[in-house]
């Protein structure tokens, strides 16, 4: 008789220390994926603001032009136009630094995936870690494009007044063209990872009421 009710106090012991571990994992879900969708809102504000600030380029530089006394207005830290590049710049530092936060959240959930809690949705989890690797990707690709661009941008204007602007400013143009698809593209993943992750929590909620 002990000896039954020395399994059934195992049993109880073991089955107590598994809900336990099961209830920390989804709890680390949803405080991991809350996380998550407070710096992606912070993010899409920052990657908006690149794609407006990329489509005026050409028109600001046009205004410059027409309104400065003399066209050596960039080189002396004047107009619009570097203004606009100045912001450009601090965005790609801080696309660094989010690229750099996606992939540590992606990992944060690659983790608790691996745990295998029965009471955690890991296949939406799943899909969760692969939305941001395509986001981290696309902060990659931005942060080429966008350094690659500035370096021309800076070369050129520091150069004016020149006689084949408008021939080297459509190559810049080019550039800035798949910046803007590119932020539209993150935009749009961004939105598509916040809707996974509402989803997720929303059913993760759920299981912890049961």
């Amino acid at each position: 008789m002990k000896f039954i009710k020395s399994i059934i106090l195992s049993v109880v012991v073991l089955f107590s220390l598994s809900a336990c571990g099961m209830t920390q994992e989804l709890d680390q879900a949803i405080d991991s994926t809350t996380a998550i969708t407070t710096d992606l809102k912070a993010q899409k504000k920052d990657v908006a603001k690149l794609e407006e600030l990329t489509r005026k380029v050409k028109d600001t530089l046009d205004k410059d032009l027409a309104d400065q006394s003399d066209d050596t207005f960039y080189q002396n830290e004047e107009g619009f136009l570097y203004k606009n590049v100045q912001k450009r710049n601090e965005i790609l530092t801080t696309l660094v630094d989010h690229k750099k936060l996606v992939k540590k959240q992606r990992k944060e959930i690659d983790t608790i995936v691996s745990k295998k809690a029965v009471d955690v949705d890991n296949k939406k989890l799943r899909l969760i870690a692969s939305s941001l690797t395509i986001i981290e990707n696309n902060y990659e690709a931005l942060i080429l494009y966008l350094t690659t661009g500035l370096e021309q941008e800076d070369d050129l204007y520091n150069a004016l007044p020149l006689d084949d602007l408008a021939t080297r400013m459509s190559v810049i143009e080019r550039n800035n063209g798949s910046i803007t698809m590119l932020s539209e593209e993150t935009l749009s993943n961004i939105d598509y990872t916040l809707d996974l992750i509402e989803t997720f929590q929303k059913n993760a909620k759920l299981t912890k009421t049961k």
